[in-house]
């Protein structure tokens, strides 16, 4: 559903729930901002540009929506929309880069799996 959008490990996640009840943390700030910038490489390799880059902004938009920082949604919704109006992949790296390493928040919040979805998972 929905709650994947921005964050792609979830479904990783809550197979190893299901299959042994591992309870996996959510990635922390510098391993979310390497996958959104793997990511970001890898649709302007597949697409090119400045195709890739569109097809990226919906993503980003996402992960930045996903992310726990910045904390307050005003902030949130300027930086997503700075972020997407940028015209270079390099401007994207460069302007996460930057977002992600002046927010004071960890990242390291535990995804939360209903414990009754894991045992009907494991029956």
């Amino acid at each position: 559903g929905r709650g994947v959008y921005g964050r792609p490990w979830l479904a990783a996640h809550l197979e190893r729930a299901l299959s042994d009840g591992t309870v996996l943390r959510e990635p922390g700030r510098a391993e979310r901002l390497g996958i959104v910038i793997e990511h970001l490489r890898a649709s302007v390799a597949f697409y090119g540009l400045p195709l890739g880059l569109k097809m990226f902004r919906k993503h980003l938009g996402w992960y930045v929506e996903q992310a726990p920082w910045p904390a307050d949604p005003l902030e949130r919704r300027d930086a997503k929309s700075r972020l997407c109006r940028l015209d270079s992949p390099e401007q994207v790296e460069a302007a996460l880069t930057d977002l992600w390493s002046t927010v004071t928040h960890s990242g390291n919040s535990v995804v939360d799996i209903p414990p009754q979805l894991v045992e009907a998972g494991a029956a």
